[in-house]
């Protein structure tokens, strides 16, 4: 067995001894997402509810030096099924600050189902870490409605996509900063698109600062709202079916590599 195997191996039996800790968490949550989609605009970080998210790092504040892995495996099935699963480009999850060298070991696990773990920026208390699969976003980046969007906020997608995520980390590094705060930076609403909303909503969004849209759900959405509803249940069935899956003792490896 090589190293790689081995520690493959090692992180799914670290995992499965782990994982039942999340398992009340999860629970918690899926009630959380059966309750509705979010009110809180197009562009919120972690596409969580704030009854769920404060659950969240209340079961973490008390268990955070313990366990990390279930912490990991709960956060993901919650809030980034969707792109697991393959029926999003992305997800942008939000973690601990202190804790974000996972993405390092679900990379070597997952880069080669074509899924990246990459973060975006990290402030003092928190980090916001973008899950992606490769080829769908390398594949969104040139659709021309997307590409002139992201053209707009200047961006050059025919650079390539690591180009154009780093792109996006200067972004929110920069909206971060202080001193960019200072000089009235405003938020990387772009990000909108990475995240596979339609550019014609995101860029509506911008336009209108996020008034007058016709239907408010996992974005703000102002064309095709049937289209969308669409979407936001398939989105919520997901992560309610990783969430049961995890809860019956599977790993995100497992799931992904399943599926």
């Amino acid at each position: 067995m090589g190293l790689r195997e081995t520690r493959t191996l090692y992180f799914l039996v670290q995992c499965s001894c782990q994982v039942f800790l999340a398992k009340n968490l999860l629970l918690i949550s899926i009630t959380a997402v059966r309750g509705g989609y979010e009110k809180n605009g197009l562009m919120h970080l972690s596409e969580n509810s704030s009854y769920s998210r404060l659950t969240f790092f209340k079961f973490y504040a008390h268990n955070r030096n313990m366990l990390p892995h279930a912490y990991v495996e709960a956060a993901l099935a919650r809030h980034a099924a969707p792109c697991l699963a393959g029926i999003k480009p992305a997800n942008l999850v939000s973690f601990p600050s202190t804790d974000i060298q996972w993405c390092d070991t679900y990379n070597e696990m997952l880069n080669e189902q074509g899924i990246y773990f990459t973060p975006l920026c990290v402030c003092e208390n928190r980090a916001q870490v973008l899950v992606y699969r490769k080829d769908l976003l390398t594949c969104l980046c040139f659709q021309p409605q997307v590409a002139v969007a992201l053209r707009y906020f200047g961006y050059l997608p025919e650079r390539g996509l690591d180009a154009t995520i780093m792109r996006l980390k200067e972004r929110m590094s920069d909206f971060i900063g202080t001193r960019s705060r200072e000089q009235g930076k405003s938020f990387p609403h772009e990000i909108g698109l990475f995240l596979g909303y339609p550019a014609d909503d995101v860029m509506q969004y911008v336009k209108t600062g996020g008034q007058n849209c016709l239907l408010c759900g996992y974005w703000k959405v102002y064309s095709n709202p049937e289209q969308a509803m669409q979407m936001f249940h398939r989105y919520t069935e997901c992560k309610e079916r990783f969430a049961l899956q995890i809860k019956s003792g599977m790993t995100i490896f497992e799931i992904v590599c399943v599926a």
